[in-house]
């Protein structure tokens, strides 16, 4: 081999080596594009997620809030129910006391009524 065959070689040969660094290079560059995108994509579904997540945050405390409302409002209403229970069950003791009290005025009453017939009849004899 001449020393200009080599040369053509090792010419050749650096050729082949910079067009392989340059089809690196393209792919390299191609593959970083791609993960640019890939990113800004997960960036932006990031974001988005991170919206929601807040979003369904405020929900969440606003829910409570009205859970608590809620809870106390049926605090008080069953507070209300056991007073007027109370109340009714003391209405209808003293309804039942006052019911009592005239089955026996009304049975003093007729006692009354027959003595009273009687001392009529005793007295009309006379």
């Amino acid at each position: 081999m001449s020393a200009m065959d080599a040369i053509r070689a090792k010419l050749s040969k650096l050729t082949n080596e910079r067009d392989a660094a340059f089809d690196r290079a393209e792919d390299a560059e191609s593959q970083l594009k791609q993960l640019k995108l890939d990113f800004a994509r997960v960036e932006q579904e990031n974001n988005s997620l991170t919206a929601k997540v807040n979003k369904l945050e405020a929900e969440l405390e606003d829910t409570t809030h009205a859970t608590d409302d809620l809870k106390k409002k049926l605090q008080g209403t069953a507070i209300e129910a056991e007073n007027i229970a109370r109340s009714m069950q003391g209405a209808q003791k003293s309804s039942e006391d006052w019911e009592k009290k005239y089955e026996e005025l009304e049975a003093k009453y007729k006692k009354v009524q027959s003595e009273l017939a009687e001392l009529e009849a005793s007295l009309g004899g006379l």
